[in-house]
């Protein structure tokens, strides 16, 4: 429901919500929107340690805003053919936290 909202609600052009998987280091999408089959194929399984604003978000606890397709390159290098396939222009990146403080999952949109 956030994510389908969402993606309207904030005028996203695409979302995605992932779980974390602790015991293999990876978020793994549990609902996409909006993207092409070769990016949704890229974030199928997302690398905690990964060039990702979804993966940055849980290890830097801090939600994240990447305002345009230049800064998401400066700052994940990898990411230009993803953004390029996607038509993305910016990111915004949320960590999701339980009542517990700790992490279980990440929210991103993309513009």
């Amino acid at each position: 429901v956030v994510l389908e909202r969402g993606v309207d609600a904030f005028g996203a052009r695409s979302g995605l919500v992932a779980r974390l998987d602790r015991a293999r280091g990876v978020l793994v999408p549990i609902g996409m929107r909006g993207y092409a089959p070769e990016v949704e194929a890229r974030f199928r399984e997302v690398p905690l340690d990964g060039p990702f604003a979804v993966a940055a978000v849980l290890r830097d606890g801090d939600a994240l805003w990447l305002r345009d397709a230049a800064e998401t390159v400066r700052r994940f290098p990898g990411l230009g053919t993803v953004y390029r396939a996607g038509g993305f222009v910016a990111t915004a990146a949320l960590p999701l936290v339980g009542g517990d403080g700790a992490p279980f999952g990440a929210l991103a949109f993309h513009y």
